[in-house]
């Protein structure tokens, strides 16, 4: 009798986890197709955002730094040479390097605050760098752009 019991207590057990057991089902082509169509919109929505921002920043070359604290806010397009910290360039989102910019016939040392997913950056690299200027930094004098999108040149 107890072998009875047990034999049922433990097919019960069986059937009860057997019962619980998730199976993946295929998932509908509405769905892929949903998903595809979305990628696709984020795209394109993401190409017009940055063709808006190269058409509406304007050249640190055209009298920025000579007022900083004017121009806070602005968006702005810095064409230099990468100079700094390589741990600081492969942190990607949150890190920071300066950019050395000719403007003129000097040279002038920018602070860009990464707020990109870049994190391919390596110090000598050219690059153009758009974002908005937020005047100078306090400590060193640096001028700072805090950069949205970076291109390799």
């Amino acid at each position: 009798m107890k072998k009875i019991v047990c034999m049922m207590l433990g097919l019960s057990m069986a059937l009860s986890l057997a019962a619980c057991s998730e199976t993946k089902s295929a998932e509908p082509k509405e769905h892929k197709k949903e998903k595809q169509e979305t990628a696709a919109a984020l795209q394109k929505e993401q190409a017009e955002s940055i063709k808006l921002l190269k058409k509406e920043a304007v050249d640190v070359n055209k009298g920025l730094i000579s007022e900083p604290e004017k121009h806070k806010g602005t968006t702005v397009k810095a064409s230099g040479k990468i100079s700094g910290d390589v741990k600081a360039l492969t942190k990607g989102m949150g890190g920071s390097f300066n950019l050395i910019v000719k403007l003129g016939n000097k040279n002038e040392t920018f602070k860009v605050l990464n707020y990109t997913m870049n994190n391919g950056l390596n110090n000598g690299d050219k690059v153009t760098v758009y974002g908005s200027f937020r005047g100078k930094e306090a400590n060193s004098g640096k001028l700072l752009i805090q950069a949205t999108l970076i291109e390799e040149s």
